[in-house]
């Protein structure tokens, strides 16, 4: 017998246990077969085998009775999946036991809250019983084809690939990726930051997603709008890093998805780190094994999250060392580097990358390569708006972001000569823009966190159940969308799946759901912050004045891009 040739064995005895134990339920009581009926269903398993390999072939027939007793004793409405897995887990022997191979895709894509023998008997079933396993845990399939061998014609799998992509101030969004869209794939490395956790940097991958319409690298590499980064972090299911559940595996490690500009938003200006965006030199064959394989990684993969030794580069490296031979047959990268930058250098420095991409800055940064810092951009237009008005009442950019919005729109409105000068200043009026988006962005990471520790001090349910009572139903869809499921997602553990999902495990659709982010209304919102100060006023008095500030600064963006649309229109100052 080849090696293929198992697996049809045991569909077979499958179908063989429904036709004939289910309907022989109905008609007598179980009871035990004899050796030769057990034989007999051996002999009809093995004379239709086509698929699995002789030892699970071998497995069938040796165990024959046992399998026609399951056969017999199958109660009526329990799947064949279960059943299977009973099988193998009766007769325990190495052919349907893990080995190390195992542990290995356990550890890239599976979650350790299974049994690592409970996980395998699971997936060895559903390997048999699934046609379109290699389409949703396509690295599962793998080791189980290596192992077993599949001769089945194998069904066409979904063009595009799911994603769970997370946002700020809402729900997660799922988005479909076709790999033939993807142009490149590159290694996205943020610089070192100010958090004792970001001192090393950060390493993520980077999807360079083309538009629909042009498959052009120009087109593709400046489509930042959908280009897709994934990286390892720590889930914080609280409102405040531990440095020790950090440090010892208190968090759980999970494959996020991003939108690019997200994280561009999170650490060019969030927090002023450069971004050095590395293409590492697959094939278009391998770029669509590996946008295969993250994604099963993305939806499955729950682990243990340490910062110095079980973080974003260790976890990285072992995606690639498993799922790229060019990156397993490199001998330097046999060494795990559990510092982020120190991998990145080096693998830089290998023939796997186009380092040459990174060699001048300059052009890289024309090119999409290389992001530097937004702080002298955010400098040079703080010191360009200082030098013009008449009398700023601030010295350094930190100090113009506290002021209140309000004063700070009122200060250029009493400064008639400054005012006069944005109408006929191109470049200023940008600078101005570009700070009040600046305050944005701060208020909004600001507003976040007090909103964070109010909610860890106050009950959930109890704040839910008092707006639901007290708001309109407009305001409490604001209330529900952009403060409470944001909330919720950032600590609720991680949805997970057992591989890449179908279409219609993941469908998101609520006709309730209002926008948030910068289109969120912002009369609705502080009618809702209003009422949430009721609960606990001296709490949430902060929260008051952080959503005001952040309301008032999104109305000062929208102001003064209103006077660069009017002038744009030909109309003139007022």
């Amino acid at each position: 017998m080849n090696k293929c040739k198992a697996l049809l064995s045991l569909v077979t005895v499958v179908l063989i246990s429904v036709l004939w134990g289910c309907a022989g339920v109905k008609e007598r009581q179980f009871h035990p077969v004899s050796k030769n009926r057990g034989l007999e269903v051996a002999e009809l398993v093995a004379n239709s085998s086509d698929f699995l390999g002789s030892e699970i072939n071998r497995l069938i027939e040796e165990h024959a009775v046992l399998i026609e007793s399951q056969a017999e004793h199958k109660t009526p409405g329990s799947d064949n999946r279960h059943w299977l897995k009973s099988l193998f887990t009766s007769v325990a022997i190495e052919t349907v036991m893990p080995d190390s191979n195992f542990e290995k895709v356990r550890k890239l894509s599976g979650n350790k809250d299974v049994g690592e023998t409970d996980d395998f008997h699971d997936s060895l079933a559903d390997f048999i019983l699934d046609h379109q396993y290699h389409c949703t845990r396509p690295i599962y399939y793998r080791y189980f084809a290596d192992r077993y061998g599949d001769k089945r014609e194998l069904q066409k799998c979904n063009v595009s690939v799911p994603f769970l992509v997370a946002t700020n101030l809402a729900e997660p969004e799922v988005v479909w990726v076709d790999p033939g869209s993807i142009s490149a794939i590159h290694l996205l490395f943020a610089g070192e930051g100010e958090a004792m956790m970001s001192r090393f940097g950060h390493v993520m991958f980077r999807l360079i997603i083309c538009p629909n319409k042009d498959q052009s690298s120009a087109a593709c590499d400046s489509n930042l709008s959908q280009h897709l980064v994934l990286g390892y972090r720590a889930h914080i299911d609280e409102f405040k890093i531990d440095s020790l559940d950090g440090l010892f595996g208190g968090y759980r490690a999970y494959l996020f998805a991003n939108r690019f500009m997200d994280v561009y938003k999170e650490y060019a200006i969030g927090e002023f780190r450069e971004l050095y965006s590395l293409p590492l030199l697959l094939d278009e064959d391998e770029r669509r094994d590996f946008i295969r394989e993250i994604s099963e990684v993305h939806w499955s993969y729950a682990g243990e999250y340490k910062f110095l030794t079980s973080n974003c580069s260790s976890l990285a490296q072992n995606f690639l060392l498993n799922n790229w031979q060019g990156f397993s047959n490199l001998d330097s990268m046999q060494t795990t580097y559990w510092r982020p930058d120190a991998f990145f250098s080096s693998l830089k420095d290998t023939e796997l990358a186009a380092s040459g991409k990174l060699t001048e800055l300059e052009a890289a940064e024309r090119e999409g390569f290389y992001f530097s810092s937004t702080q002298p951009f955010y400098e040079l237009a703080f010191e360009m708006v200082k030098e013009a008005m008449i009398e700023p009442d601030f010295d350094t950019l930190g100090e113009y972001l506290r002021r209140n919005p309000v004063v700070r729109k009122r200060d250029v409105l009493v400064d008639k000569k400054y005012y006069q000068t944005l109408w006929n200043n191109q470049k200023l009026l940008s600078g101005q823009i570009l700070l009040e988006e600046l305050a944005v962005i701060r208020s909004e990471q600001r507003l976040l966190g007090e909103v964070a520790y109010f909610f860890e001090t106050n009950n959930i349910q109890d704040i839910d159940t008092y707006l639901k009572s007290n708001l309109d139903e407009y305001d409490y869809r604001v209330f529900t969308s952009c403060v409470l499921r944001p909330i919720i997602e950032s600590i609720s553990p991680m949805r997970r799946n057992n591989g890449i999902p179908r279409d219609s495990a993941i469908a998101i659709s609520d006709e309730n759901m209002v926008r948030c982010g910068d289109q969120v209304d912002t009369t609705a919102l502080k009618r809702v912050v209003g009422k949430i100060g009721d609960l606990n006023r001296d709490n949430w008095h902060k929260v008051e004045i952080l959503a005001e500030y952040w309301a008032n600064s999104i109305n000062n963006v929208a102001y003064y891009t209103g006077i660069e649309a009017e002038i744009s229109a030909g109309i003139v100052s007022h």
